[in-house]
């Protein structure tokens, strides 16, 4: 069988067919390329000519090998920009590799036909691999990654921030341990990295403790800074036995502990809610009673069509343990207020209009917390600057609406709760001061604003203090925390010997709304200097960078 031919001959109704055409009584091929239309030659084959043109043709593959062409290119923000592409087999391969790993895909994806079909049509130079051949590849595309972590980590400059979480199967009973790091790189932009993910004979303080060393070790980390666990007993003893055996723990390990605000948050929140408020605990009945019945839910949808509620969203149920679940129940249930109303038409439910009053008011005192933890919990970004004055805001927002006759003893637990965890100064991490002395829109001003609101909300009614005796508190709070502060600079700067840099794009953090504790602050318009001449307070005495909505932390001039 002879090869098919570069051009094919094409009719005048369809010029991608194998026919023959003929234009003024002359035969004529077209380019399967670049389209264009070419007469024949002689009488033999006819394809000399587009033979030639091929040699030339800009849109030919073979032609492409050395030759760049221009390509457009949309980023993100939905600007565009063009720029020259090239055909790169490495590039190529690397992105599959991507695209496998990143996407999960199958390996037998590679031998899909139209995965196939549409590879080619991209670009035919392409060559699909079998799904043996991908397999091998990502293993090694692995290695070479986990190289270059090994690498980073290995390195006693490179500052590494472990978190770890342990939970057990509920089906299996098994036990589970993953241990995530995060770092900026020397690019200063921001990393997270899974290091390890298996089971655990048991949940021991020792256990997790010597899995997450041979981990450490294992990785050949040499300087990890900070741990961040939730409030589980067996994790304190962990703690304990890792800052027995790592080396070169700042100040003997009194900051390696991290506890994590999300869980601490949980825990103050289900305190408060544990008082079972009888409007709430009335909704919550009226929704489970619908939910048991699918002929109840059906009714139940009627009735939304009947008064006109338009809601992508429905009646769900509540996890005793999960605040936020009880927090979406009231939410969803107090927008189809109405609903409710028309379905006691048709059946019988309890909740009243005073109910939706209460619940209306609870989704409202909730939605702070919900806020909170939503923002401390995310990954993409630096948040430790913004960890002590949300701290601050958790507070006032529970003292605020504990004036509220309705939210007093609600608001009594949760107060007791929170002075549990971060009622005294000198029990928060000293690591969460520093970084916000790092924030050049907050410097040690934030902190005498933070302190003087605090010891206010403290102060028995009948020992008031006076406004010095606030400042001259305040004062004295700030000054220790400087003096740790520039002990650990002093200590992180001998050690790493490497100049600050700045530069990155990170995803900017948003600041809250006036009337949160942070944003109240910012509203002020604070500065003020420092008095010392050294390296440390020359940035302490410049002023601060007045508080604005798109800021990273990450670009910003930190000691220069």
């Amino acid at each position: 069988m002879k090869p098919r031919p570069k051009y094919h001959i094409a009719s005048e109704d369809d010029l991608f067919d194998d026919d023959e055409i003929f234009i003024d009584g002359v035969r004529h091929g077209k380019c399967k390329w670049c389209e264009r239309v070419l007469k024949a030659d002689g009488n033999n084959t006819g394809i000399s000519s587009l033979n030639k043109h091929a040699k030339n043709c800009k849109q030919n593959p073979e032609n492409l090998k050395n030759q760049q062409t221009l390509q457009f290119k949309k980023e993100p923000t939905g600007e565009g920009s063009v720029s020259t592409w090239k055909h790169d087999d490495k590039r190529i391969k690397k992105a599959m590799l991507n695209l496998f790993v990143v996407g999960g895909l199958p390996f037998k994806f590679v031998e899909n036909e139209s995965f196939i079909e549409y590879t080619n049509a991209l670009n035919g130079k392409v060559v699909v691999p079998c799904r043996t051949t991908i397999s091998k590849r990502v293993s090694l595309y692995y290695q070479e990654e986990r190289n270059k972590l090994v690498t980073f980590l290995c390195n006693p400059l490179n500052t590494v921030h472990l978190t770890i979480d342990c939970w057990t199967s509920p089906s299996k009973r098994v036990h589970y341990i993953v241990i995530t790091t995060h770092f900026i790189d020397d690019n200063w932009e921001m990393h997270k990295r899974i290091i390890n993910f298996k089971e655990l004979d048991s949940q021991r303080g020792e256990d997790i403790g010597k899995e997450v060393l041979k981990c450490i070790q294992g990785w050949g980390i040499k300087n990890a800074m900070t741990c961040t666990v939730d409030n589980a007993s067996s994790n304190d003893k962990a703690i304990e036995f890792l800052k027995n055996k790592l080396p070169n723990l700042y100040n003997e390990g009194k900051h390696f502990h991290i506890r994590c605000m999300a869980h601490i948050i949980n825990l103050i929140v289900r305190d408060g809610m544990n008082k079972n408020d009888e409007s709430v605990k009335c909704l919550q009945d009226a929704v489970r009673y619908i939910r048991k019945s699918t002929q109840r839910i059906a009714l139940f949808k009627k009735c939304m069509k009947a008064v006109g509620v338009e809601s992508t969203k429905f009646l769900c149920n509540d996890c005793p343990t999960r605040w936020n679940s009880t927090y979406d129940l009231l939410k969803i249930a107090v927008d189809l207020e109405k609903a409710f109303y028309e379905y006691e038409m048709e059946d019988v439910v309890t909740p009243v209009s005073e109910d939706f009053v209460t619940c209306r008011a609870m989704v409202s005192f909730l939605e702070k917390f919900k806020v909170k933890t939503e923002l401390v919990s995310t990954t993409s970004k630096p948040m430790a600057n913004r960890f002590f004055g949300e701290v601050c805001g958790i507070y006032k927002h529970i003292r605020v609406w504990s004036k509220n006759k309705r939210f007093y003893s609600i608001g009594k637990d949760m107060i007791d709760k929170y002075e549990k965890y971060w009622g005294e100064f000198e029990i928060l991490n000293d690591y969460m001061y520093f970084a916000t002395i790092l924030d050049p829109q907050m410097k040690t001003e934030f902190l005498r604003h933070a302190f003087e609101t605090l010891i206010k909300y403290k102060m028995l009614e009948n020992k008031p203090l006076s406004e010095l005796d606030i400042t001259v508190k305040a004062k004295s709070l700030i000054k220790d925390v400087e003096t740790r502060f520039e002990n650990f600079f002093n200590c992180y700067n001998t050690n790493s010997n490497v100049p600050f840099e700045t530069g990155g794009s990170q995803d900017v953090v948003h600041i809250d709304d006036d009337d949160d504790f942070v944003g109240g602050y910012f509203a002020q318009s604070v500065n003020s200097s420092a008095s010392k001449e050294t390296e440390l307070t020359r940035y302490l005495k410049e002023r601060q960078t007045q508080g604005v909505k798109d800021f990273d932390i990450l670009t910003a001039n930190i000691l220069t």
